[in-house]
């Protein structure tokens, strides 16, 4: 498949397959190579030949392609301005933990999850995302292991399986959550800890978000409440009681408007802004 005699000013790939190589495109085209997940085998590096720039919602990713010397930017993940709730948080009388991705992903940390959940058993775990591989709209395992994990989460009288969801579905969820819950093991991780799309999501709520270690979110504690370690989830066991018994503290008025807020500056057209902005830097129009 060729576009060359097509009218085309800007070509905007996130393809890690190189399905569709930029040679395939007019040369005068700008051609922006987008990677969003890591690159895992040699296609995925491939897919950046031809490329003009280069944007990442990680350093780790940006760094992995400095040998095509491609000018690169950090520009994190965006959020649909829906999720962008303005409710009044005081207002929730029971705490629910909320939890969205996945649940066959062999990359979930299920010791500690259900540690969390059997130490809790006064608190709600709501988990939005495929938990059957018949309904899983993405890749997951259906081994002897995810399918017992996923039986003792039946089990759980407070755990909820929502399945999975349609967005507004999600986002009227999220109205009743007062902690989202991030639980990673980042040594089985696909993006090692980095950066996950949902973290926009849950900020958008304003709601405090319990996470393991993320490295895009260093040093932001008013975002995201992280796990220090890198090697296991240990401690996110004390990270949670101490959130749960300061909840009002957490959740409190001025820190929701700060993650709102930060929500609010990195909307799908806040990025594209930006993303506009630095090709007329670096490309004149």
């Amino acid at each position: 498949m060729s576009f060359l005699d097509v009218n085309i000013d800007i070509v905007w790939s996130f393809d890690l397959g190189n399905i569709y190589p930029f040679k395939y495109f007019p040369t005068n085209a700008i051609k922006i190579f987008h990677p969003v997940d890591e690159p895992l085998n040699d296609f995925a590096f491939q897919s950046a030949k031809g490329a003009d720039i280069i944007f990442s919602v990680t350093r780790e990713i940006l760094e992995k392609y400095r040998d095509h010397h491609l000018p690169g930017y950090l520009v994190n993940h965006g959020v649909d301005p829906r999720f962008l709730l303005n409710d009044d948080i005081l207002k929730l009388s029971r705490v629910v933990i909320g939890f969205s991705g996945n649940l066959l992903r062999p990359d979930i940390d299920r010791e500690v999850l259900l540690e969390l959940i059997d130490e809790n058993s006064q608190i709600s775990f709501r988990f939005w995302g495929s938990f059957e591989t018949s309904s899983a709209n993405l890749s997951g395992n259906s081994d002897g292991d995810t399918l017992a994990f996923i039986e003792k989460l039946k089990n759980r009288a407070n755990v909820s399986l929502e399945g999975a969801v349609t967005t507004n579905e999600l986002i009227a969820g999220y109205k009743d959550v007062s902690v989202f819950l991030i639980c990673y093991d980042i040594n089985k991780d696909q993006s090692k800890g980095t950066n996950y799309h949902k973290i926009m999501e849950f900020l958008a709520t304003g709601r405090v978000i319990i996470s393991n270690n993320v490295t895009s979110f260093a040093g932001r504690d008013d975002l995201l409440l992280m796990n220090e370690s890198r090697s296991d989830n240990k401690g996110l066991v004390f990270l949670f009681k101490d959130v749960i018994n300061k909840l009002d503290e957490y959740n409190s008025t001025g820190q929701v408007a700060v993650r709102r807020r930060y929500a609010a500056e990195n909307t799908y057209r806040k990025q594209v802004e930006r993303i506009d902005g630095i090709l007329k830097q670096q490309f004149g129009h």
